[in-house]
């Protein structure tokens, strides 16, 4: 029965290195299954062996059970199996606890907005970082306008380059992304983001980068030059616009509903397709969540534009990224 202990264990052993060795986002459940079973097969062949060594010895004559008496013989043979069914239970509540938390995410990222990133099709929301929309519009230090959420994701863009990110996924929002701390190299790039004013600290969720909100107020840098809406106040401006509302006030004073759209404009509000024309004349188009759409703006007094649907950029001309 020992030897079929250990064989069991060794075959349990075999089996979780394959699943190591094929490792998935899915490995702590695999590997909380797989020691749940080690335990339950365990403790069943421990069952079996008592229960036959019960059988055997009461078959046995009285001077025959041990060395030491019965209460001796039983406390050699016994302790082996008990130990074992200790072994395989800590062996199973070890392998479940990395279930308790999700491995880092890492590679090449494609920016989609000032706070969130996509690797390898999975998008990350930057945890305890609130930027500027892509539509968004601010004041610089001289008042003009300007688009701040663009700004904030051709700099997240421009930060990342072609280096490798690691996110560390924290939990899922409503929208289905992965909200998560990321980082290029030993960098916090959510911290990056409000320490150089791209972005602020979201309190509601994290106050984490606070201090750095206030070093980039202090300093004025990024959107601290000028001034400019919170994102989610800006967000809820939006819809009361579009429900006929006014937006509310904040802590900073009114909050203005962004601008409705005049006739010139209201094909880059409808349209979400960027109509590109690059240094050498190429025309291509940028759909959103691709590598450059970020980065990508749109002057369409050069004679770019914007369009509704890959049909309709193809019929005018343009064509899609190589590569």
């Amino acid at each position: 029965m020992r030897a079929s202990l250990i064989t069991l264990a060794a075959a349990a052993v075999v089996s979780l290195g394959s699943s190591i060795a094929l490792a998935s986002p899915a490995l702590p459940i695999a590997l909380a299954a797989m020691a749940t079973v080690v335990a339950i097969t365990a403790t069943a062949a421990w069952r079996a062996s008592t229960s036959a060594k019960a059988a055997a010895e009461a078959a046995t004559p009285p001077d025959r059970v041990g060395v030491g008496g019965t209460g001796a013989g039983i406390g050699v043979t016994e302790g082996w199996p008990l130990r074992r069914r200790h072994v395989a239970l800590t062996l199973a509540v070890s392998l479940s606890a990395p279930a308790l938390g999700a491995e880092p995410v890492v590679g090449r990222a494609s920016v989609i907005d000032g706070d969130t990133i996509e690797i390898r099709g999975t998008r990350f929301r930057l945890q305890g970082v609130d930027t500027p929309e892509h539509a968004q519009l601010c004041r610089d230090r001289s008042g003009k306008e300007y688009r701040c959420g663009q700004v904030a994701a051709n700099a997240l863009a421009d930060k990342i380059g072609a280096g490798n990110v690691a996110c560390d996924p924290i939990t899922t929002d409503r929208y289905r992304r992965t909200v998560a701390i990321c980082r290029l190299g030993a960098e916090d790039l959510n911290g990056w983001l409000v320490g150089e004013g791209f972005g602020i600290a979201y309190r509601r969720y994290s106050t984490a980068y606070v201090d750095r909100e206030e070093a980039a107020k202090a300093a004025r840098r990024g959107l601290w030059a000028g001034s400019f809406t919170p994102p989610w106040a800006w967000r809820k401006g939006e819809r009361a616009m579009a429900l006929g509302f006014a937006a509310n006030g904040g802590p900073d004073g009114p909050i203005p509903a962004p601008a409705k759209p005049g006739p010139e404009a209201s094909g880059t509000t409808r349209c979400a397709i960027k109509g590109n024309i690059n240094r050498t004349g190429d025309h291509i188009y940028h759909v959103p969540g691709s590598r450059d759409y970020a980065r990508t703006v749109i002057t369409e007094s050069d004679g770019e534009r914007w369009f509704c649907s890959e049909a309709e950029a193809h019929a005018a001309g343009w064509r899609a990224p190589r590569g």
